[in-house]
């Protein structure tokens, strides 16, 4: 009787095993020099206090979907994600179109609202981030604009266009040259004055800043 216990509850669990199936993992690389930089913190020198390390890549990239995994390899941070379901993207695809079209209509505010609910069912995207960011831009709300093109860089710290962006918005808006400057140089293109060169126009149908 023990014998038939122990043999159904083994098959029960092999069965049960194969019904579950686990997320992929996403990964993300960073630099240990950029991961402090983002907070204007000088790096030290002496080995990398993991626990500092983690809380701030939890606070810079604590809006992908967790858990999020965080370990040290050599001078990077590795951080590690799971997709979102087949179920979730599908449907954040289906809003993104609807927000676009929303957008392009000129009801900024409508396009926001769709665009936060496909980031809540899709964190980790990337192009529908810049899009809310721009959105922000367009209705003057500096501050929600600024802070998502930096969450998308910290995705992909090699899209220029959001750096262009950024950098309008640090110049023009926010009185801060110096910042913006750092942002040009990134991707390697010149400021003059306090205006941005006409290289740093806005395109896909935003307005420049």
């Amino acid at each position: 009787m023990h014998l038939a216990k122990r043999r159904f509850s083994a098959k029960f669990s092999t069965h049960y095993a194969k019904k579950i199936s686990m997320p992929e993992q996403k990964i993300i690389r960073v630099k240990l020099s950029d991961l402090f930089q983002m907070e204007g913190l000088p790096q030290s020198e002496k080995a990398p206090d993991v626990t500092e390390i983690t809380r701030l890549a939890l606070k810079q990239y604590g809006f992908l979907p967790q858990p999020l995994m965080i370990t040290i390899e050599g001078d990077e941070v590795v951080l590690q994600f799971p997709e979102e379901s087949g179920a979730a993207q599908t449907e954040a695809a289906r809003l993104a179109e609807k927000a676009a079209k929303r957008a392009a209509q000129g009801n900024y505010g409508k396009a926001i609202d769709i665009f936060k609910r496909v980031l809540e069912l899709q964190p980790s995207l990337h192009s529908e981030r810049r899009d809310l960011a721009m959105a922000y831009v367009e209705t003057g709300d500096v501050e929600n604009a600024t802070n998502h093109l930096i969450e998308v860089l910290r995705l992909d710290p090699k899209d220029a266009w959001s750096w262009v962006v950024l950098a309008n918005l640090y110049i023009r808006e926010k009185s801060d040259p110096d910042t913006g400057d750092q942002a040009g140089r990134f991707i390697g293109l010149e400021q003059s004055g306090s205006r941005v060169s006409p290289a740093w126009k806005i395109g896909r149908g935003h307005r420049a800043l």
